[in-house]
């Protein structure tokens, strides 16, 4: 999400708080983040803090009305395993990583109109091969990927 966190001198400048407990400086079990207004933010097991290390398991993070934004698998401090987007609770994305990187057939999803949605594969964290574009359920066009770049785009 490229989010910068730093510590702060007075909470008059915080967007967020942390409930956790720590060992040596290392957050320990689940860590729990919370919104000024209480609203819980984000959800999951830290293995360092600054840089934002994720144990293994799901993490989820929330928005500000406490909606569910992504639900994400971490292992070995690495994305691995399904993701989850969502935008006012509306799925915008879903597939799987290895490493860092996506992987598999992935479902992505338009909130605006022409509302459409993309199925296809991610090969290295690229786009590869065929995507098929649908629009109200109707396979509208095909686009021909190679290392992410749009090779051939086939109208339907």
């Amino acid at each position: 999400m490229g989010y910068k966190f730093k510590l702060l001198d007075s909470i008059k400048d915080a967007n967020y708080y942390r409930i956790a407990e720590y060992d040596n400086g290392i957050p320990q079990g689940i860590v729990h983040d919370y919104f000024m207004n209480g609203t819980l933010q984000f959800e999951g097991k830290m293995l360092s803090e600054f840089p934002s290390v994720y144990d293994d398991g799901t993490i989820r993070i929330y928005d500000y009305q406490g909606n569910l934004r992504v639900e994400r698998e971490y292992k070995n401090g690495k994305k691995n395993g399904l993701e989850k987007c969502w935008l006012q609770q509306t799925l915008l994305s879903q597939g799987y990583f290895k490493d860092n990187e996506r992987i598999g057939e992935w479902h992505e999803y338009d909130t605006h109109p022409p509302k459409k949605s993309y199925v296809g594969d991610y090969i290295k964290g690229k786009r590869d091969g065929l995507w098929n574009v649908y629009s109200k359920g109707k396979l509208i066009e095909i686009k021909y990927y190679e290392n992410g770049e749009i090779i051939i785009p086939i109208n339907l």
